[in-house]
């Protein structure tokens, strides 16, 4: 792994520079999240719930190979294209420009 890489993180979040992106990140993410206004066929529940499911389902061979390439390509982790791709089918769906999406590894 590339040691600078590693640093940059590290550096981002130090001193000044790291002080003003927390500020932005406390005032973006402050006060009532949006909410994903999904197409739907029936009214939305006024109780919010966090039921879910999950869809287990596997990518080709060759599907995986051309996403690999596709980060190394514009130089971002698999991870990281593939999360993009999911906010852009968000967007698609919804039209919303403020989609808020955790991530944990």
């Amino acid at each position: 792994m590339n040691p600078d890489y590693v640093r940059w993180p590290k550096e981002l979040v130090e001193g000044e520079k790291g002080e003003k992106l927390w500020e932005y990140c406390q005032q973006k993410l402050a006060g009532e999240l949006p909410v994903l206004n999904f197409p739907t066929d029936r009214p939305r529940s006024p109780l919010q719930t966090d039921n879910g499911a999950a869809y287990p389902f596997k990518l080709s061979e060759k599907l995986t190979r051309q996403l690999k390439e596709l980060a190394k390509q514009e130089e971002v982790s698999l991870d990281m294209a593939l999360l993009a791709a999911f906010q852009i089918l968000l967007y698609r769906y919804t039209g919303q420009d403020d989609i808020l999406v955790g991530y944990s590894k």
